[in-house]
């Protein structure tokens, strides 16, 4: 990481972790308990959209929120078959990842830092060259695997894991 930067990972530390584990699982189903508490802590952030809830914010309704699913399903339909004028596809948050790690702005960072992770040989059971060809070809969608990947890689270098 950069000189001057300060890592924080609140939700690796132990107290928090301990605290999740033990709540019933009723409370940690959808993340309920977790959701609740940004809610609470931070009223004003959280009464904005977020891409985990379909492009609503946390308190919508679930009838809303289903709406708003059905709605982007049969768009998706719609745009699957052809159908013009149904706009870009909503799941992207401002790029497409995908695309952009095959030959985008994040094509080279995602390289870099899966050639590094191979070099350490800490995962030998994961064919990492494989997953990044794959992807590369565009026959099948790495995206998460890739980013699990670089993530850790950059976890790794940063050495958050020790502390």
């Amino acid at each position: 990481m950069l000189d001057g930067y300060e890592i924080k990972a609140p939700f690796l530390k132990p107290e928090w972790v301990q605290f999740i584990l033990s709540l019933p699982d009723a409370y940690r189903r959808d993340q309920l308990a977790y959701k609740k508490i940004l809610l609470e802590a931070y009223p004003d952030l959280f009464s904005l959209p977020v891409k985990s809830n379909v492009g609503l914010p946390l308190d919508a309704s679930p009838l809303r929120e289903h709406s708003k699913r059905v709605l982007e399903f049969l768009k998706r339909m719609g745009r699957s078959l052809g159908v013009p004028g149904l706009g870009g596809d909503p799941r992207l948050n401002y790029i497409d990842v995908a695309a952009s790690i095959r030959s985008g702005s994040l094509r080279n960072v995602v390289r870099e830092n899966l050639t590094d992770l191979q070099k350490r040989e800490l995962i030998p059971w994961v064919d990492i060259e494989s997953i990044w060809k794959e992807h590369q070809s565009g026959r099948v969608d790495h995206t998460n695997a890739l980013d699990v990947l670089t993530s850790l890689e950059i976890h790794l270098k940063a050495d958050t894991f020790d502390q």
